[in-house]
């Protein structure tokens, strides 16, 4: 039996609490927790999850506040404690972005005073030019960690997290809340594409779908079947690639986001 998988980037955390907290202290602990806009996507998907979802479906959430908070109104509607994964968690954002700032002073105290100042005077185009700054030294920092062997530990773990839920999803619907590390990782190991073309372009509340087939033979040399890619979610070797087993894998859609216009309010963010 088929089962699909609805992958839940958690909904808008809040950047401009990390940008104004104490560099020294990280940025993650302050940015893990839903903007009042983050907590109405997250009611909103809810919505649509609930209009989608076959009887029998199963929760699960990646380990971090905002992750759970955005499948909070999902379970309560449903009745449904969600599984945590610790494989569903982001990759920290301060052993990637930390590193970079202490390295560029001056970008790090650009940061933090535009997002001081957005703060204190309720500056709307302000905090939007906190945002671009911020995208822009996670852009760079990203482009150093991708080539460190930190990255290929965390792209196991969430393939490792991955081929668990595939096991869930057979003849069933599974939510997963997570993050747009985790999101990125699936979908450019489904296709070969680069995780740097997606890690930035997965909207906040957005919905990732894929379908898992049953298990059968006939694949071709690349992998395909019936048109679905057969991605290896077995056990994993040092590079990350399944060594045991085959399951197919289709891509039904990436980045969905309709259910964000409610015609109050723009509820389209990418942080």
């Amino acid at each position: 039996m088929t089962g699909t998988i609805y992958l839940l980037r958690h909904g808008q955390a809040d950047s401009a609490a990390a940008g104004r907290g104490q560099w020294q202290r990280g940025m993650e602990e302050q940015y893990d927790r839903l903007t009042r806009v983050g907590h109405r996507q997250a009611r909103l998907v809810a919505a649509e999850l609930q209009r989608r979802l076959k009887g029998g479906a199963a929760l699960v959430s990646g380990p971090l506040r905002r992750q759970r908070d955005t499948l909070a109104p999902l379970a309560e509607s449903l009745d449904i404690d969600p599984a945590v994964m610790e494989g569903w968690c982001e990759f920290n954002s301060d052993s990637v972005v930390m590193p970079y700032l202490d390295e560029h002073p001056e970008e790090r105290d650009r940061l933090a005073e535009v997002y001081r100042q957005a703060a204190d005077g309720g500056d709307g185009e302000l905090l939007v030019e906190g945002h671009r700054l911020l995208g822009a030294v996670l852009d760079r920092a990203l482009d150093r960690w991708v080539e460190a062997p930190e990255f290929q530990d965390f792209r196991r773990e969430v393939l490792g997290a991955f081929a668990a839920v595939v096991d869930l999803a057979q003849g069933r619907d599974v939510v997963v809340a997570t993050s747009g590390g985790p999101i990125s990782v699936i979908v450019s190991s489904l296709f070969g594409s680069n995780f740097r073309h997606l890690i930035g372009r997965t909207y906040t509340a957005s919905l990732t779908v894929l379908r898992v087939l049953p298990v059968r033979s006939g694949a071709n040399a690349d992998g395909w079947v019936g048109g679905a890619r057969q991605l290896e979610v077995g056990p994993f070797d040092g590079a990350g690639r399944g060594v045991d087993g085959l399951t197919p894998v289709r891509l039904v859609s990436y980045n969905e986001h309709s259910h964000l216009f409610d015609g109050a309010e723009r509820l389209l963010h990418l942080r």
